[in-house]
């Protein structure tokens, strides 16, 4: 490519040689032939000229040529760039794509398996497994028996024998002390009634073998009534139970006035 651009400049400039070598070492002649030469080197200038101007077009053309490929080329590099990153971001959409599928048969066939192993259970199976998985429902509600209680010489924990509720079979009407059969957060309320019969009633409330808290009322020409809850965290197994002190007295009739209940907030 060098040596075809060279030639044509070559040759342009031997021509520029030639003719001020005509000028400047031209012996003296005769006119007529001085003139028939100047003639003749004069057109055969002209037709060098005229080469000479082509071939400078013809490079510039080149040139031009040239310089519009080189920018062509920077774009054509920056779309292979553009085209490159879209397809690693394809690559990358459809590997998640593929993830997200993947973890959705996984899904389907986990439960496939579970509805095929619980075709094949029975009735008490299933429920026994409704039962596990379900949220566990503790609650109780009671009222003590009628009639006046005490005073006695120490104290007795009280027997509330009226069960309205016992959600969770946690309280025993026989020994009036409720068992957690659940580890979780518990509320727990009771209610002492007294008559006015100038005496005082006075309970407290055990968490195990540790008094929690209490309640007194005295009564002096009128009922009187008193109350008091707290909320427990109570493990599986631990007794909540309410004591009659001694020297105290309780009652309740029909209306059910001393009460004693509890219900699971929520399990741990």
């Amino acid at each position: 490519m060098r040596a075809v651009i060279l030639l044509p400049l070559l040759l342009c400039w031997a021509q520029g040689e030639r003719d001020g070598t005509l000028e400047k070492g031209r012996a003296p002649a005769v006119e007529g032939d001085l003139q028939f030469e100047l003639r003749g080197d004069k057109t055969s200038y002209d037709e060098d000229s005229d080469i000479c101007l082509i071939i400078w077009a013809e490079l510039k053309e080149l040139r031009d040529l040239t310089f519009r490929m080189k920018v062509e080329l920077e774009m054509l590099k920056q779309e292979n760039s553009a085209l490159e990153a879209r397809v690693t971001s394809n690559k990358k959409e459809v590997e998640e794509i593929k993830r997200e599928n993947a973890g959705r048969m996984n899904k389907k066939s986990f439960k496939v398996k579970n509805d095929n192993e619980i075709g094949k259970m029975g009735k008490t199976d299933i429920l026994s497994l409704h039962v596990s998985t379900a949220k566990p429902k503790v609650a109780f509600s009671t009222a003590l028996t009628e009639g006046p209680i005490g005073p006695f010489n120490t104290d007795i924990t009280l027997k509330f024998s009226k069960v309205f509720t016992n959600l969770g079979q946690g309280y025993n009407s026989a020994t009036g002390v409720f068992t957690a059969p659940v580890r979780g957060i518990y509320f727990i309320r009771f209610n002492v009634f007294q008559l006015k019969q100038d005496r005082w009633a006075g309970f407290y409330l055990y968490h195990n073998s540790r008094n929690v808290m209490g309640a007194f009322v005295g009564s002096y020409g009128r009922h009187e009534s008193a109350s008091n809850a707290i909320i427990l965290q109570l493990e599986q197994g631990d007794m909540i139970f309410i004591n009659l002190l001694k020297g105290y007295t309780a009652y309740d009739d029909g209306n059910n006035y001393t009460t004693f209940s509890g219900f699971l907030l929520f399990p741990l």
